[in-house]
């Protein structure tokens, strides 16, 4: 059946014909409402009609923004990354990008409150780093995360078999004080608080602070999924120190739920967090368990995540005020798929690179930890391209606001761990010995630079994919409620939205508003006569086209 005789079969064509002459853009979106039983054709044939008889443009697809996807500077890699990140890079088919923060991030695992950047006078930055890897599924995330860590796993499992008796000991003493207090408690029920049974007991509960705090535990280098009480108990039992490593975001699935639920409690646990990343001390009082008193704790976080969990990340108020995201060095690798070859056409990676990579990273974590963090000094020269690294940020920052201010606000410091990172990986267990060079400084300014990048291209997205959004919608308002064709004040459309409504969201709307009359869905309408006095509302003619049953027959931009 031809696209004609399916119009008169469906009495289309005598409906736009009769649309012809009264300009009816209510019936017009009736007719586009009842096209179910069209075929594609017929359709898009009728919304080719109506916009030549209603003398309007058909509208374009409202689509969320997408990346220019830039390269990680991996020439800016000591030679050992580099030839790690390149070799492993083509054998497993990923961008170099998906492997270097990696890289970065397991190096600041090891160096972890072992060193720290004297930067100037009183100012020391830490070396612990936290990144996001944001990649589609299939990007081979897991890949990239078991070959760059493999070092850490292994010398986590051979430190806890080292450690094995130590700890048998030490868990054995503890069980043994334990029971011994609890035989007190139970004889001071029977024959009541007697003085010499309550000077055993204080004697006992001594003797049990201290094993504790000399108790011997597996070591922990890592956690997967962790809550706010399971984090600090292991940052108590690991030095103040410990990774989140993760291929699957679980711990911001966690995050996310947490922050969604009570405000108190979630601004509560998100300090717990927070406080890790600078090293600031913390107390938590628990009414059944002990108190954790926490002097200076730190945590390097590396996780991999797709783009639906960044979305929600860069959404949680919780997190982006807070600065919690703007702690992250995120960055989006370019994705592969699609050009990726078999596996048995891809020569492997050279045997002895993976080794170097390897053995730095074990030589990195054999580093005894100190009472204090070995400060790395800055040459004259590295020193003077961080002062000017420095202005150019606070210069940008003048003209900056919002999320990005929040990361450019971080960004020097940033940078100065970065460049600890780099000096670490140079030199190994000898990065005291030397001061920070100029060349690390600038490889250090080139990779904070590259996510500079990244970060403005993310939160100008989120902001562009928060109006799209919201755009979306009021699109979907309008259509539930059969409102194409109609004529309504602004004030009108903003009431029948009820996300939109309150007075907070007044800018939102409006900035929603102009993109829907961009994209020609909203036409502003001027005949008003019933308005005697006072200040007219604003009108719009919505066009019939909002009634579109599918997105897919929206023109692309």
């Amino acid at each position: 059946m031809s696209c004609t005789e399916e119009l008169k079969e469906h009495n289309i064509d005598s409906e736009i014909a009769s649309l012809q002459s009264s300009q009816n853009w209510e019936e017009a979106a009736r007719l586009l409402q009842e096209g179910d039983n069209m075929s594609l054709t017929a359709y898009k044939s009728t919304l080719a009609i109506l916009s030549g008889t209603l003398g309007i443009q058909l509208p374009l697809a409202i689509t969320s923004s997408v990346s220019t996807e830039e390269s990680f500077p991996v020439e800016a890699l000591p030679p050992v990354l580099y030839d790690f990140v390149c070799t492993q890079a083509k054998e497993k088919q990923i961008s170099p990008s998906m492997l270097a923060p990696p890289c970065l991030a397991a190096i600041s695992l090891g160096a972890m409150k072992k060193f720290c950047v004297h930067v100037s006078k009183n100012y020391f930055e830490p070396v612990n780093l936290w990144t996001l890897i944001v990649a589609r599924p299939s990007e081979r995330k897991s890949a990239a995360f078991e070959i760059v860590f493999a070092p850490i796993f292994a010398w986590q499992n051979s430190e806890n078999q080292r450690l094995e008796p130590y700890i048998a000991k030490s868990e054995a003493h503890l069980n043994a004080l334990e029971h011994k207090r609890s035989q007190i408690e139970r004889q001071m029920e029977l024959d009541g608080k007697a003085p010499n049974l309550e000077l055993e007991l204080a004697d006992v509960e001594m003797e049990l602070k201290t094993a504790e705090k000399d108790a011997v535990h597996p070591v922990k280098l890592w956690l997967t999924n962790v809550n706010s009480q399971s984090f600090e108990k292991a940052l108590s039992e690991n030095k103040e120190k410990i990774a989140i490593l993760d291929s699957e975001a679980t711990i911001f699935d966690m995050l996310t739920n947490m922050c969604s639920s009570k405000a108190g409690s979630a601004a509560s646990d998100l300090s717990t967090f927070l406080h890790t990343y600078s090293g600031e001390g913390m107390r938590t009082e628990r009414i059944t368990r002990r108190n954790i008193v926490l002097q200076n704790p730190y945590s390097v976080f590396c996780v991999f995540i797709q783009n639906t969990v960044l979305d929600k990340l860069l959404e949680n108020s919780n997190f982006t005020e807070r600065g919690f995201t703007a702690r992250f060095l995120i960055n989006r690798p370019k994705s592969m798929i699609g050009t990726r070859l078999a596996p048995s056409d891809v020569p492997a990676a050279p045997q002895e690179v993976t080794e170097a990579w390897n053995a730095l990273v074990k030589s990195i974590l054999d580093i005894p930890l100190g009472e204090t963090p070995n400060a790395l000094e800055l040459s004259a020269a590295a020193q003077t391209a961080a002062r000017e690294y420095y202005y150019q940020i606070e210069q940008i920052l003048n003209n900056v606001v919002g999320s990005k201010e929040y990361v450019l606000g971080k960004l020097y410091g940033t940078t100065m761990r970065i460049a600890g990172v780099l000096h670490i990986a140079r030199l190994g267990s000898m990065a005291g010995a030397e001061c920070i060079s100029l060349h690390t400084m600038e490889s250090a300014i080139a990779i904070a630079k590259y996510y500079k990048i990244q970060a403005d291209t993310l939160y100008g997205e989120s902001e562009d994919n928060q109006v799209a959004k919201n755009a979306q919608y009021i699109l979907s308002m309008l259509k539930n409620h059969s409102l194409a064709g109609t004529i309504m004040t602004q004030n009108e459309i903003r009431h029948s939205c009820a996300k939109l409504k309150d007075r907070a969201c007044k800018k939102d709307f409006e900035t929603a508003i102009q993109l829907l009359e961009k994209h020609n869905f909203l036409f502003a309408y001027n005949e008003i006569n019933d308005y005697r006095c006072g200040r007219k509302p604003k009108m719009w003619r919505i066009s019939p086209f909002a009634a579109i049953k599918d997105e897919k027959f929206f023109l692309e931009e």
